[in-house]
């Protein structure tokens, strides 16, 4: 006696005007089911999951429908699909998704089974021959990974190269500073409508603090701790910035609230200990500048029991391990003899920077 298992069927379109489309998949399923389960007692036709989305914007991973099918089946199961691009589109996804079905035990039957054109034979990935293209899938797909992975490097250079950037944040040093988008440049990140990008430029008053840090933790080995606190009393190093904000009070007559977010995004607050908003809104200026320069401040943190808060307006968005960052970059452009004019440091510099450690020692 034939061993029991059931039969699926999944059918796809981009679109929800593709019906007949989808229609015609789902009676060549049907049809193909019927005749397995004729030469096969043990076969049972469980029904055809369908959908409307495009392959090439939503994985079979993000697909309603498909990950519902895939939950329903179990070892033993046939899917059957119209064509292998039902599945997914992308190389790299189609691989994983026929991997995953092949471990959980489930046998594939393509229809139209093609690499091109409107023929097409029927193929059960489950024999030789179907096993030999999904291993050449995985290769195709290594070959697609590797050759997109080498063209965002390559874009990625090139940006660099240009003085762009693509994260949030510009290199230690620089700043950004809006200008107008290329005729035809897609690759940029944009902004304003897509009329603008961010360039990254040179800032003088960041080039003097990297100097400066470079020649107290290389020249004069001080501890980069100490210079980070010094650099806090100055008023040249802040955390992120994080908002105090007011909360109307629960009930009339109650004190108003400060609220803010910790770095884990943690709400947190406290009780202002006045009605009056324009009151409350200069104690959350306060406490804001109270948390501004964390490590000179430490104690009055822990005792007042909240996160590191920083006003809207900081002058420079540095931290501590941005100083470490930036220390590390002079350094490596040093050693390769590429460190650009603007940071470079002469006796006289040296000199100067000597002098201010001397006053604030004094």
């Amino acid at each position: 006696m034939t061993d029991k298992y059931r039969i699926f069927g999944y059918a796809r379109t981009s679109t929800e005007e593709q019906k007949s489309g989808l229609e015609v998949q789902k009676d060549h399923i049907e049809a193909r089911a019927k005749r397995q389960m004729s030469k096969d007692d043990g076969a049972e036709w469980k029904g055809c999951y369908h959908e409307h989305e495009s392959a090439t914007v939503v994985s079979w991973e993000k697909r309603k429908e498909f990950q519902a099918m895939f939950a329903e089946l179990e070892k033993g199961d046939m899917l059957i699909v119209w064509r292998l691009n039902r599945i997914d589109r992308k190389p790299f996804r189609m691989h994983y998704a026929l991997n995953m079905l092949h471990e959980h035990g489930v046998r594939v039957l393509v229809i139209k089974f093609t690499l091109g054109g409107d023929d097409g034979a029927e193929v059960d990935l489950d024999t030789v021959a179907g096993r030999s293209f999904v291993a050449l899938l995985g290769i195709m797909a290594d070959i697609d990974s590797s050759s997109r992975s080498e063209d965002a490097k390559a874009g990625v250079q090139r940006r660099i190269a240009q003085g762009y950037t693509m994260g949030d944040n510009p290199a230690p040093g620089k700043r950004f500073e809006r200008r107008d988008l290329p005729p035809g440049d897609t690759t940029v990140r944009k902004i304003n409508g897509g009329t603008q990008m961010n360039v990254a430029v040179w800032d003088e008053e960041q080039c003097n603090i990297i100097r400066e840090l470079w020649i107290r933790a290389r020249v004069f080995n001080e501890d980069l701790q100490s210079i980070a606190i010094d650099f806090c009393e100055r008023r040249l190093l802040t955390q992120s910035r994080p908002t105090v904000t007011v909360v109307p009070a629960a009930a009339t007559g109650q004190n108003l609230r400060l609220r803010w977010k910790d770095k884990k995004s943690q709400e947190h607050f406290r009780d202002s200990g006045t009605t009056d908003p324009a009151e409350a809104k200069q104690a959350a200026v306060e406490m804001a500048e109270l948390h501004r320069f964390p490590w000179v401040r430490a104690y009055e943190e822990k005792e007042s029991g909240h996160d590191k808060c920083v006003p809207d307006k900081a002058r420079t968005c540095w931290g501590r391990d941005r100083l470490y960052v930036a220390l590390k970059m002079v350094d490596k452009h040093l050693e390769a003899g590429t460190l650009p004019p603007e940071l470079r440091v002469d006796e006289e510099t040296v000199r100067w920077v000597a002098q201010k450690m001397v006053d604030r020692a004094g």
